[in-house]
């Protein structure tokens, strides 16, 4: 059945209320085609001014030209609707701008059009003010440097007008004008009035923000450029009409050391390539994607794929592919120019200079990338947290300090003292070449190397035989040791075992416990775990009997081992495990050795943080987080953050999961980097920091894989797509709720995905989408069904006939409502929650009831949802109720009913309640006359 006129009305007057997209074009095209058939001249017409802008802004501007065109011959023949003369003359710009964008269109064409522009502004009595604005572009597209001049003249000399770009616009176009000419500060101050104040148009402030990339950083202005790179992107992101701006995102981030970045908004919108708004656009991504890509593929990064067009690319192929797609454009703009500049413009921008080293765009990553120090007061990630010591002087005197600070895990110092003991000794003989050869294979197995472990330790062992029988079965004992990590443990266990025994008999006390700390290693690798216990309580032993020298290092080292293998055994041992790293630390601080202190921090703070001492667990594992290695830097910010977030501090909790992420993305570890930027955002939203949150939570999406980190990926999207509300980024905000209700639909994780669609339903409500709100509401209510929760479903099949009710559609509101109710019958418990839905649902249905002039079945829903909020005590409600129960009953003649439920209504309003105290009274009055 064809929609009559009066269903065109209301359909076109919703497709103006739309976003702008693709359902906005549908909707107006929908209009277009009907208006045609039936010859309704005025709805022809104003559709098509609609279908203008609905084009220019959906990514479509091809299809601007002919609506515009038709819509131009109509107002001159006298038939145009006068009510959009102002729209028409503004498509103008649409046009001329767009044209432009095309070198299939003949350039003299975009001329005429300007022509023809100007001369109606001028008949109209209107400044020429965006006929300027658009010459200048023009001329910049050109390259006509002196023509850009003088129109730019001519621009700044008009004034601004009726058909002027808002105040958000006009200033960036000036902007991007100067840019072209190298006068960063003049951009900076044309556009400094317009930062400073609030902007209403659709396009801002994100175009301007954009426009100023480059500015930002050559004027040094790096915090503004990273500001400006996340607050203009996020409003771009879900614009396909857009992809020239989101380019220049792509080039400023691999411009500023963010190449990661630049490939995942690559990633995000190489798609759109498929479908561009204009040539133009199509060139501006596909260069600096190209430049971005090559930069990533020259940084390393060779495992890198991109997805598009249901295929894999790796990053140099692609930017090969798009360099020559942007230049075969740019080849066609000159063509139909006659000058060379689009293909000179071109080149730049697939060769750009880097515009600095490193730009941290996060507000939390700025501010610890500029601090010098960590949460605990110490530089983070210190090899040695004191002077290093100074070395000896004689090779003997070199190996047995390099010894020593092996239990200490100095590795910094180990390398020291043998870099300076090849210096002394080039070529060692005897015991001094063993135990070089030693110190070797400890190196080689350090970056896993196992064969060349190996045999440096079997050449020590030969070389110590004969020399030293005790180094030589310690020799053997470190190659059963590296057995025992591959798949020879059956070799290596006992090889292990049989030099202990040797050792416990010919050797010192330090040699004794060296030996009993790697049998007690061998064992808890093999899975012989309380022997590992009993091996490593016996090399402590031995370490408190000794009194040499060396004797507290090597006393340390068995309290920590002893305290990690406790740790592993569960909660009933954790107290001991405590016991002995406290023991630990005590022990190394006054060695002042970095790793091994700071090791026995971090298991003493998890055990701290474990069983609830958390100020004291906060405090270790501050002191933890100077471990030189990124990884388990990390785990200790990692865990500080958690525990902060436990003890209610989120500004020390972001702090720590800053520094943590700042770890792990110096070790280019970006998944696990991924995980903490969760936290992070965690921590900036209980910090009422939704700004930064949304920082971590887009850069967590872009490291996350969907294989490997399912689970936290879905729930950074969810937590994203809460913010992106919380920020009224709403567009942004439904396109995650979608994105993640699919995924949970998949998973078959009702719950979830109920959520999802009811959250999408509230943001849509809130936008007056009454169609599409009442869609997602019946989603999540089918979702809750599937898992029995009775009042979710109810809730939302409530809301869904609400919707229905705004959208227009009463039946389908009213059978939304009734399965409500029949819903709230199957629910035997009585709670204030079901109470509370219940007396929304007979409110709402009292509404739609009364619309379709049901009143006396109106009055009974109205009454029950009356008595039910009364038995709530919720005061606003109760009085709502009776206002609409005693306005259905006045119209039904029943005054002294209606009088009786507008007085109860009066009565529980305060006095402040003024302007809905004088609506009931007025409805008093007026039943009383």
């Amino acid at each position: 059945m064809n929609p009559t006129p009066h269903d065109l009305r209301h359909l076109l007057g919703t497709a103006w209320q739309m976003p702008y997209g693709r359902a906005q074009v549908a909707a107006v095209e929908e209009v277009i085609r009907h208006a045609d058939a039936q010859q309704l001249a005025d709805l022809q017409y104003a559709a098509r001014i609609l279908a203008i802008k609905a084009y220019n802004y959906a990514g479509e501007k091809a299809k601007v030209f002919v609506p515009f065109a038709w819509c131009l011959s109509v107002y001159d023949r006298g038939d145009a609707d006068p009510h959009y003369d102002h729209s028409l003359m503004w498509a103008f710009k649409y046009v001329v701008s767009g044209l432009s964008g095309f070198p299939e269109v003949p350039l003299d064409r975009t001329r005429a059009v300007l022509d023809d522009m100007e001369r109606r502004y001028r008949l109209a009595g209107q400044s020429l003010n965006p006929v300027y604005m658009l010459r200048t572009e023009l001329a910049d597209h050109l390259g006509d440097e002196a023509d850009a001049a003088e129109q730019y003249r001519l621009w700044c000399a008009a004034p601004r007008g009726e058909f002027s770009d808002c105040i958000g616009c006009e200033p960036t176009q000036k902007a991007r004008h100067l840019m072209v000419a190298g006068r960063y500060e003049d951009a900076m101050t044309v556009a400094a009035p317009v930062l400073s104040g609030s902007q209403t148009c659709v396009e801002q402030p994100a175009a301007i923000l954009t426009a100023l990339l480059e500015p930002f950083v050559r004027t040094g202005r790096h915090t503004e450029a990273a500001d400006a790179h996340r607050r203009a992107y996020r409003q771009l992101q879900t614009s396909r009409s857009d992809l020239a701006l989101i380019g220049e995102h792509v080039a400023f981030c691999a411009r500023t050391g963010n190449l990661p970045r630049a490939v995942e908004l690559i990633q995000r919108h190489v798609g759109w390539l498929d479908d561009p708004a204009t040539p133009m656009a199509d060139l501006v991504f596909s260069a600096s994607a190209a430049d971005a890509l090559r930069k990533t593929a020259s940084a390393g990064y060779d495992e890198l794929v991109i997805r598009w067009g249901g295929e894999e690319h790796s990053a140099a192929v692609l930017g090969e592919e798009l360099a020559a797609r942007a230049l075969a454009l740019a080849a066609r703009f000159d063509a139909r120019n006659g000058t060379p500049a689009v293909g000179i413009r071109t080149r730049e921008r697939l060769a750009a200079e880097p515009l600095a080293d490193t730009l941290p765009l996060s507000g939390v990553a700025r501010r610890r990338a500029a601090s010098s120090g960590d949460p605990a007061g110490g530089t983070v990630g210190s090899a040695a947290d004191g002077p290093t010591p100074e070395l000896p002087a004689t090779p003997e005197g070199l190996a047995d300090w390099a010894d020593l600070q092996g239990y200490l895990d100095n590795d910094v110092a180990i390398a020291a003292a043998w870099a300076r003991f090849d210096e002394l000794c080039p070529e060692p003989t005897g015991v001094l070449r063993g135990r070089r050869l030693i110190a070797a294979g400890i190196e080689r197995a350090q970056v896993g190397d196992v064969a060349a472990a190996d045999r440096f330790w079997s050449e020590a062992a030969d070389v110590f035989a004969g020399h030293d029988d005790v180094r030589a079965a310690a020799a053997r004992q470190r190659r059963g040791l590296l057995l025992c990590l591959t798949d020879r443990a059956d070799e290596g266990l006992p090889a292990v075992e049989i030099e202990a025994a040797l050792v416990d008999t010919e050797g010192s006390a330090g040699q004794r416990c060296a030996s009993a700390l790697r049998l007690s290693q061998a064992r808890w690798i093999v899975g012989r775990r309380e022997e590992a216990v009993e091996a490593a309580r016996r090399a402590l032993a031995i370490a408190d009997s000794a009194s040499d020298a060396d004797a507290p290092a090597r006393r340390a080292d068995a309290e920590q081992l002893l305290a990690q293998l406790l740790t592993e055994f569960g909660p009933a041992h954790y107290a001991e495990a405590a016991e002995h790293a406290d023991r630990a630390i005590a022990l190394f601080t006054p060695l002042a050795p970095a790793e091994a202190l700071h090791d026995a921090q971090l298991l003493a703070g998890r055990l701290r943080a474990v069983g609830g001492e958390l100020e004291d667990a906060y405090a270790l594992l501050g002191e933890a987080a100077r471990l030189t290695d990124p990884v388990e830097r990390a785990e200790a910010l990692g865990l500080r953050g958690r525990v902060a977030f436990q003890l209610e501090r989120p500004a020390d909790a972001a702090a720590a999961f800053a520094d943590a992420v700042t770890a792990l993305d110096a070790a280019a570890i970006p998944r696990a980097a991924g995980h903490v930027r969760v936290d992070l955002a965690r921590a900036c939203l209980a910090g009422e920091r939704p700004d930064e949150a949304v920082d971590a939570l887009e850069e967590a999406i872009g490291a996350l894989t969907a294989d490997e980190d399912a689970d936290t990926l879905l729930d950074a999207k969810s937590l994203l797509a809460d913010c992106y509300i919380d920020l009224r980024y709403h567009e942004q905000a439904l396109l995650l709720l979608d994105e993640t209700a699919e995924e949970y639909a998949v998973r078959g994780e009702h719950g979830a995905l109920g959520r999802a669609r009811g959250v999408a339903a509230d943001v849509l409500d809130s936008l007056d989408r009454d169609e599409a709100a009442a869609i997602r509401y019946e989603q999540a209510a089918d979702a809750f069904a599937e898992i029995d929760d009775v009042l979710r479903h109810l809730h939302n099949r409530r809301g869904a006939g609400l919707s229905w009710h705004w959208a227009g559609r009463p039946e389908r509101s009213l059978a939304a409502l009734e399965a409500a109710a029949k819903l709230g019958d199957t629910i035997a418990e009585e709670t204030p929650a079901k109470t509370w839905e219940l007396g929304m649902m007979h409110y709402d249905t009292a509404r739609v009831l009364a619309r379709l002039n049901r009143l006396d079945d109106a009055v009974t829903h109205a009454a029950t949802s009356a008595e039910l909020f009364v038995a709530l005590d919720a005061t606003l409600q109760v009085t709502a109720a009776h206002t609409l129960h005693g306005r259905l009953l006045a119209e039904l003649g029943r005054t002294a009913e209606a009088r009786t439920a507008l007085s109860a209504a009066l009565e529980l309003l305060s006095d402040e309640d003024h302007g809905l105290r004088a609506e009931i009274g007025e409805l008093l009055q007026q039943l009383d006359e």
